[in-house]
């Protein structure tokens, strides 16, 4: 006891030694802690809305991506199909120049005929 008298008038705190608590900064402290708690939870909600923020742009960036892909890709199909229609349908010409130009042929042939038959 004696050098617990003596540790207290040296103005050391001995070990195990209460100490009195005012309520009116006790309440303060646990105020300050609610609100440093409540300020992380705010933040922590910050953080998971702008996650789930850049999440979705990314998303709606990957959706307009395939978008334009498959808009190209349909237009380069559009294009092809337009290229085989101009093709097949130069051929057709071609097929019925030949098969006009055989005919004035056979009918040359055949008026020249017609006149070594005179």
């Amino acid at each position: 006891m004696n050098k617990f008298a003596e540790l207290l008038a040296q103005g050391i705190e001995p070990p195990g030694a209460v100490r009195a608590v005012d309520p009116g900064a006790e309440k303060q402290r646990m105020a300050h802690e609610k609100e440093l708690k409540q300020m992380k939870i705010e933040l922590e909600k910050q953080k998971i809305a702008q996650k789930q923020e850049l999440q979705k742009q990314k998303l709606l960036h990957k959706q307009k991506v395939e978008r334009q892909k498959i808009e190209y890709e349909q237009q380069l199909e559009k294009q092809k199909l337009v290229q085989e229609q101009q093709r097949l349908e130069q051929k057709e010409y071609k097929l019925k120049m030949q098969k006009r130009l055989e005919m004035e042929k056979l009918w040359l042939e055949k008026e020249m005929l017609k006149q070594e038959a005179s």
